[in-house]
């Protein structure tokens, strides 16, 4: 068997798993990207807003508090997890 046929083949069992991996992720995130440019109404009807409403967002003074708010707590609670466990091993090497 010659190696360009090796290759080829190569692609060929490749391609399945492309295609499950594009169904499954990309067409998604197209969607998404569709709906977040346009208004939609309970149907088929589609209206452009294009991005009008990520200016709203980014401009609001509500989004960056609750932003701020989505990233001090998770790193509030890992500072908090990983300083009661340094602390808890030193006392365990202590009374050891």
């Amino acid at each position: 068997m010659s190696v360009k046929l090796q290759s080829n083949a190569g692609y060929a069992f490749l391609a399945p798993a492309l295609l499950v991996m594009a169904l499954s992720g990309v067409v998604p995130m197209a969607f998404v990207a569709f709906y977040s440019l346009h208004d939609t109404f309970a149907g088929n009807s589609f209206i452009w807003v294009g991005l009008d409403w990520y200016e709203r967002v980014l401009t609001s003074p509500e989004f960056f508090r609750a932003l701020g708010r989505s990233f001090f707590f998770p790193s509030s609670s890992c500072w908090w997890k990983f300083r009661s466990e340094s602390s808890s091993r030193c006392a365990w090497r202590r009374r050891g």
